[in-house]
């Protein structure tokens, strides 16, 4: 889905900041798959800079993850909507995602967190060391990210809405 957008990155982040760690997680497309992942590690001397985690489908580990990390990036190349952008926001993380889909909708470019071309490791990089030496951008774009996130797609905004359109419309 654009995790080898993501891992090209990685070694131009950390040439920049070496104390920076990515855990990468979700299914593999395939076993060999993951075996092309190690070998791009392993062969660009990134074994202290990365783990991979795999599908969390328990929500309490999930949100473990979220809550040890300080930004979530998501360099989607095909996805429609990303739920998991709303359980970053959902933790206060700020976002760095592809234009692709709705992900234009969900993350406010610049104001929740960053968006970049799709399949372009280049600006992905340049942004997550962006977001990594500004602190205050990270918790202002999280916090931003949290009330978006309470405004439009909790359980009961989304019910909120619908109540005001069912109301809006004649039956």
């Amino acid at each position: 889905k654009g995790i080898w957008t993501a891992l090209h990155a990685m070694p131009k982040v950390i040439r920049q900041n070496p104390n920076i760690h990515f855990t990468f997680g979700g299914p593999a497309e395939s076993e060999q798959f993951v075996v092309d992942m190690n070998e791009f590690i392993k062969t660009n001397g990134l074994e202290k800079h990365f783990k991979y985690v795999g599908y969390i489908g328990d929500d309490a580990k999930r949100t473990e993850l979220f809550r040890r990390s300080d930004i979530y990036i998501f360099p989607t190349l095909r996805d429609v909507f990303g739920l998991v952008l709303l359980h970053a926001m959902a933790e206060s993380l700020p976002i760095v995602a592809s234009r692709e889909g709705a992900v234009p909708e969900i993350v406010n470019d610049g104001q929740t967190g960053f968006l970049f071309p799709k399949g372009d490791d280049a600006a992905l990089a340049e942004r997550i060391l962006h977001l990594a030496k500004d602190s205050a951008l990270r918790l202002k774009m999280g916090r931003e990210g949290r009330l978006k996130y309470e405004e439009f797609y909790t359980l009961d905004a989304y019910a909120q809405r619908m109540i005001k359109v069912f109301k809006s419309r004649p039956f």
